[in-house]
């Protein structure tokens, strides 16, 4: 922690970093245009490693039998991929935007949008299309490729369409970095997502492994097998995959918000930092299944409901989160010659931002050096009205 200090930017990138004294006495401050946050913290911005490309309808009807008392399951009438399947490529970035420039005004600077369309193959092309649409409007996108296996496909079928689908997003390079395999009793078996992650890392692609929920254990060790770059949800984890991930480069990817919203157990985030393993935090946002939304609500849950310190959940949602989608090089802490991305809490203390609970106190965010939101004014707001009226976007 410096306290009363100062960053000096210039374009896009951090110069300087340190006391405000030190800082103001440089020569290349003298013509600098000052942002005074004084009494307020400023942090990296967050990344967020896991967000559900936001393209459908919250699911109401599910939402309103879970409140009486049906178990958490979804209305297949409510399926994402028929909401793309019919869309206009405009409309699904217009949908998507919004979100955008949302977590921009809750201090993200990156996130990595996930799609998930039922393995419909020209609806997942064309919701990564989208999404790769939104990288720099108004912070930066990572896109990943998701697949779990729909309800009533058998797994052969499953990786056959997985598997079709990753030899066409080979020819569109840039479409996708990443792809993320479901593995569990309710979705790919072990040899089946062990297939699938050999092929996509064949094909160049960062691989991630979610692991179903489903009330078993065990599967998280093929993370540490595979070297996959992240093992997430882990709500069913084993202690022997704890120390299998803990004695691996692989990172433990943890998303407390779902697992309020679904009503499951959290997942073992204290015993994964004690045990020696890399963490990271992420919101698992969707609007149609998981609508925890915003790093501050994350962060705030991983202290109470996981028991992190707030010194733990903020380096998991920054540095950490970098990490988990291969951008910690340059993004993620506040040091010369990363990108300038910064957001600014007005709070006189770091751990303030998880003691409100559900508050939104960031006051501003900077990304690549350029101020993008800034409470009571934001101007990501009027970017949207103007690019929502320009025929051409």
């Amino acid at each position: 922690m410096i306290r009363d200090g100062s960053v000096l930017v210039e374009g896009d990138r951090i110069l300087e970093v340190g006391s405000t004294r030190r800082i103001e006495n440089l020569a290349k401050s003298r013509k600098a245009r000052v942002v005074d946050v004084t009494g307020k913290v400023l942090l990296p911005g967050f990344v967020d490693p896991h967000m559900r490309l936001p393209l459908a309808h919250p699911r109401l009807r599910s939402f309103e039998q879970n409140i009486a008392g049906a178990p958490v399951q979804w209305d297949v009438s409510e399926r994402p991929d028929s909401t793309v399947k019919f869309a206009s490529p405009r409309s699904l970035r217009i949908a998507a935007r919004r979100w955008t420039y949302l977590a921009a005004a809750y201090g993200s600077t990156t996130i990595e949008l996930r799609s998930d369309q039922g393995l419909n193959i020209d609806a997942e092309l064309k919701a990564l299309r989208a999404a790769r649409a939104l990288d720099g409007d108004p912070i930066e996108v990572s896109t990943a490729f998701g697949a779990s296996l729909p309800a009533g496909m058998d797994q052969a079928e499953g990786v056959e369409r997985v598997l079709e689908t990753l030899e066409r997003l080979a020819g569109r390079p840039g479409l996708c970095s990443a792809v993320e395999v479901e593995c569990g009793p309710r979705s790919f078996r072990e040899s089946a997502a062990r297939a699938i992650l050999r092929r996509s890392r064949q094909l160049g692609y960062d691989l991630r492994l979610i692991v179903d929920s489903g009330g078993e254990g065990g599967h998280a060790g093929l993370s540490a097998d595979l070297e996959t770059r992240t093992a997430e949800r882990l709500e069913a984890i084993t202690e022997g995959d704890i120390d299998r991930l803990a004695d691996s480069r692989v990172i433990a990817l943890l998303l407390p918000a779902v697992a309020y919203h679904q009503g499951i157990p959290y997942p073992p985030g204290r015993r994964l930092i004690d045990r020696g393993a890399a963490v990271a935090l992420a919101t698992g946002f969707g609007a149609d299944a998981s609508p925890g939304f915003g790093m501050p609500i994350a962060i705030s849950l991983a202290c109470r409901e996981m028991r992190w310190m707030p010194e733990e959940a903020i380096a998991a949602s920054t540095i950490n989160a970098a990490e988990a989608i291969g951008r910690a090089d340059r993004i993620g802490s506040i040091e010369p010659n990363k990108q300038a991305d910064i957001t600014v809490f007005d709070v006189d203390d770091y751990r303030e931002i998880p003691y409100f609970f559900g508050v939104n106190l960031c006051f501003l965010t900077m990304k690549q050096g350029r101020i993008i939101y800034r409470a009571g004014a934001p101007p990501a707001l009027d970017a949207l009205s103007e690019r929502r009226s320009d025929p051409s976007s």
